[in-house]
């Protein structure tokens, strides 16, 4: 989630990484060496998404048809990131419209004008997003940091409903997780 900006790896130094980078991260893993998850998805027919608050990352997807197909695309994409500076300077570009955009909504404005009065010296204070200073910070080296901290199989959580078997769900879970 967005406040887990400050961490330790097995008791190690304390890692600070950029306000934003998990919302940044969510952003980044639909993507890969071979394409979009998004191209992938609309050729199974599912609709995807995904969406960052301050605790969790969650990426989802919903179908009628070729279920097994869809939930192979989110159990390879989550597991598998790409990051290149390349593709990291894109995004900034897009995040930071995202984060204007979010500016200008005066709901917005007022839920974290008020969370940062509540919260002084809480990291909930902060856009999600971040600012577009912080994600100018982000590289690819950081998210790949981020990533192999956050993204394993003891932090995640895969939860399945619909007309779908669990022989089923586990028989593709059990062919795509890395352990």
């Amino acid at each position: 989630g967005s406040i887990n900006t400050k961490f330790s790896v097995n008791g190690g130094d304390i890692i600070t990484v950029p306000d934003g980078i998990a919302h940044y991260l969510e952003h980044k893993l639909f993507e890969s060496e071979e394409g979009d998850a998004f191209v992938r998805y609309a050729k199974t027919g599912a609709n995807a998404n995904a969406y960052t608050s301050f605790e969790k990352t969650c990426y989802l997807f919903s179908c009628t048809d070729k279920f097994d197909e869809s939930l192979e695309i989110l159990l390879d994409f989550v597991q598998d990131p790409y990051f290149t500076a390349q593709t990291v300077a894109k995004e900034q570009g897009i995040i930071g419209q995202e984060i204007k955009m979010y500016d200008d909504s005066p709901d917005w404005r007022v839920m974290f004008n008020m969370l940062e009065g509540m919260y002084h010296n809480h990291p909930v204070k902060i856009d999600i997003a971040g600012t577009v200073e912080t994600i100018a910070e982000i590289t690819a080296e950081k998210l790949y940091e981020v990533y192999n901290v956050f993204y394993n199989l003891n932090n995640m959580i895969l939860c399945v409903a619909g007309n779908v078997t669990v022989d089923g769900v586990l028989k593709v879970a059990d062919k795509m997780l890395k352990p």
